[in-house]
């Protein structure tokens, strides 16, 4: 069996000719599956309290950064970044959402507890960047640790992040707390800050086609032959949810010529594979 790959140049349905052109389904929007933070920081920007062990973050384990919240006063930033991302989240992705989880847990017996302040994403030059996602009036649990997420698979949190910024190892996102309670101090313990990103991968191989002659039949009764082929798209991503803007370019490919020569020639699509099938005289 012969096998070329060729471009099409532009898809228009080659209607004169008999062809019918389908378009593949959708690309589905991919994750990267939850990633830990592969470093925990204090960074200075708001508030006076420090965080102390801030690289305890980085693993579900029991083991927390922790700041002691005097009444009334707020934490610096706790930066979660180093997600590792740039091994899962493709060049050229568009970010559809992001999710941040953060496993973390208040001291006291009396209300109200700590409460986020500040929850917003860090883009791939370290810029606090995108909405602000904090819980300013919901008190942390006490007692035991529990999860809050933030976003999700369609938030994109206003930040304009790319795909270089996720594969950045300076990406990631910051939270700051405060202590409401006017008559007591309140410790804040975080045990881990984990993230997933939702994306649709960029476009690649775009307007490569695979096309393999699979059989030729020779029809005695009415003295044709038949020519099939099977065409397979190369392309992925964005880029090619939609077949219709392109034409083929079969005049300079000898093995399709066939093809053209019948206007009943058809394409029959399913998902990205068609076969071609043409009939000429012998």
């Amino acid at each position: 069996m012969k096998k070329i790959i060729f471009s099409l140049l532009s898809v228009a349905v080659l209607i004169a000719m008999g062809l019918a052109a389908v378009s593949p389904p959708p690309v589905s929007a991919a994750s990267s599956g939850a990633l830990y933070a592969g470093t925990g920081a204090d960074l200075i920007g708001v508030g006076t309290v420090t965080w102390s062990h801030p690289g305890r973050i980085t693993a579900d384990d029991g083991s927390y950064a922790t700041a002691d919240v005097g009444h009334g006063h707020q934490t610096h930033y706790l930066r979660a970044s180093d997600f590792g991302f740039d091994s899962v989240v493709p060049s050229g992705a568009t970010i559809d959402g992001i999710e941040v989880t953060i496993g973390r847990y208040s001291s006291g017996h009396k209300s109200p507890f700590i409460q986020d302040t500040v929850v917003r994403l860090v883009n791939g030059s370290g810029t606090i960047v995108g909405d602000n996602k904090a819980a300013t009036t919901t008190d942390w649990p006490t007692g035991s640790e529990a999860p809050a997420t933030y976003g999700g698979v369609s938030d994109d949190w206003t930040a304009s992040l790319t795909a270089a910024d996720i594969r950045d190892s300076d990406f990631g996102v910051v939270l700051s707390v405060d202590n409401p309670n006017k008559s007591y101090d309140r410790d804040a313990y975080v045990d881990y800050i984990r993230m997933t990103v939702y994306y649709t991968p960029g476009c690649s191989n775009n307007g490569q086609f695979d096309v393999e002659l699979v059989s030729v039949t020779n029809n005695l009764t009415d003295n044709t032959q038949t020519w099939c082929y099977e065409v397979t798209n190369l392309a992925s991503g964005t880029c090619c949810h939609d077949l219709s803007h392109w034409v083929l370019d079969l005049c300079d490919t000898t093995l399709l010529r066939p093809v053209l020569q019948q206007a009943s020639s058809q394409i029959h699509t399913l998902g990205t594979v068609m076969l071609l099938s043409g009939k000429q005289l012998l």
